[in-house]
């Protein structure tokens, strides 16, 4: 089966097909990893986005993971362990949010960004040199925000860098 799926496969073709569906969802969710509600699997730098770039690199033969795309030289090691470090946030966020949730929830909703924050040990606090109040919920915020901006920022360099070996340009560079 793997054998006759793989010589069926057109990295190409799927390159263009997961490209066009990831753009249809980010402009789903506003083509923004910024919303107040954002979802951690769907939105633009949330899991979905790295999991699409693993696919695709898994049917051009460049690797079937982090590592093994660096090895192909698509990704850098700092850029791995970037990849690799706001993957696993994102994970446990989700997790987290399962389980305060007490089912399937993937958006970090206003009624649950609390909760969740505190299950990351985060406390409402005096923001340094500041007189207003850090809620636990802005800090988790802030940390997904971070995480997803890198996400979002490193799915497009590792697509644009598969995209480029599927496709090498006609002219040689000078």
């Amino acid at each position: 089966f793997q054998q006759r799926y793989d010589a069926a496969m057109d990295p190409e073709a799927f390159l263009v097909a997961k490209t066009l569906e990831l753009r249809q969802r980010h402009t789903k969710y506003e083509n923004t990893p910024y919303a107040l509600e954002p979802n951690c699997k769907e939105s633009p730098g949330g899991l979905r986005d790295l999991q699409t770039v693993l696919w695709v690199a898994r049917a051009a033969g460049l690797g079937r993971n982090w590592k093994e795309l660096a090895a192909h030289g698509l990704a850098t090691e700092f850029e791995v362990r970037q990849i690799e470090r706001n993957e696993a946030l994102l994970f446990l966020i989700r997790a987290r949010l399962h389980a305060v949730a007490g089912r399937h929830e993937d958006r970090l909703v206003f009624d649950l960004q609390t909760a969740v924050a505190e299950s990351f040990g985060y406390r409402t606090q005096n923001a340094e040199g500041h007189r207003m109040r850090l809620r636990a919920s802005e800090t988790l915020m802030r940390r997904y925000y971070w995480a997803a901006k890198a996400v979002s920022q490193l799915s497009q360099i590792l697509l644009l860098n598969i995209e480029e070996r599927l496709e090498p340009p006609a002219h040689e560079l000078r």
